[in-house]
């Protein structure tokens, strides 16, 4: 599941049908929960705006074996249990033709399906203009976790193959490079040159590097967004990040 960014945003809004294309673009906005007993409605809920996006599907003239295809992908998450156990506040699909994306959002949503000419993006642009929206990297040298956060919901985000600690990171370590300078972040413009201590400050020279790799992964996972990061962990870590 990828995290919705201003860049998301900005690739849905330019979707939009021509003449040429004739493409239908579907928006799905259903309210989920994240513990309790709602938690089996939510499917049944779902089912129901599937129901509701197939009947607008049918007055576009779509037949039957054309709504199924499109349909798909939403409709094959109806049996996917562990998927409506892990909800945040709000679940958003995209789909189309050609397209089927999926955002798991801590915006409380209205029921809603659209079909048109273009995505409907509207009710998401709370969690890019909202200045309560920002980022909690919670980091040790055994655990490293980026949240994102508002006000009242907080969720865990993807790293990709960033390493989530210190141990990971020196695993796939390359002995040679301990040796060498490298630039870290997208820019490039920091430098940290890497000799033969020992001791207290080959450690931290360790730490050092798996921060520089829990920085290029963090960037990577929040790119195109204007938030706060909010750093957490020891006082002697802070300093090294």
């Amino acid at each position: 599941m990828a995290t919705f960014s201003k860049q998301t945003l900005q690739t849905l809004t330019n979707k939009q049908s021509t003449d040429e294309s004739k493409s239908l673009y579907i928006s799905i906005y259903l309210p989920t929960h994240e513990a309790g007993a709602e938690i089996q409605q939510d499917p049944i809920r779902f089912k129901n705006l599937l129901s509701e996006v197939d009947q607008k599907l049918a007055k576009r003239d779509f037949n039957e074996n054309a709504r199924q295809s499109i349909l798909k992908s939403a409709t094959a998450l109806l049996e996917d249990n562990s998927f409506w156990q892990n909800q945040k506040s709000g679940l958003v699909i995209f789909l189309s033709d050609e397209q089927f994306d999926y955002y798991k959002v801590p915006l409380s949503l209205e029921a809603q399906t659209f079909v048109g000419d273009r995505f409907y993006t509207k009710p998401l642009r709370p969690l890019i203009t909202d200045d309560t929206l920002f980022y909690v990297l919670a980091a040790s040298q055994h655990q490293v976790t980026l949240y994102q956060a508002t006000e009242r919901q907080i969720q865990p985000i993807g790293l990709g193959n960033t390493p989530r600690s210190l141990e990971a990171a020196l695993r796939y370590d390359d002995p040679a490079e301990s040796l060498q300078g490298h630039g870290t972040g997208r820019s490039g413009d920091r430098r940290i040159f890497h000799g033969q201590g020992s001791g207290k400050d080959s450690e931290n020279t360790d730490i050092l590097r798996f921060f520089q790799a829990v920085s290029d992964g963090v960037e990577d996972a929040i790119s195109g967004q204007n938030a706060p990061l909010v750093f957490m962990g020891v006082d002697f870590l802070f300093p090294l990040y």
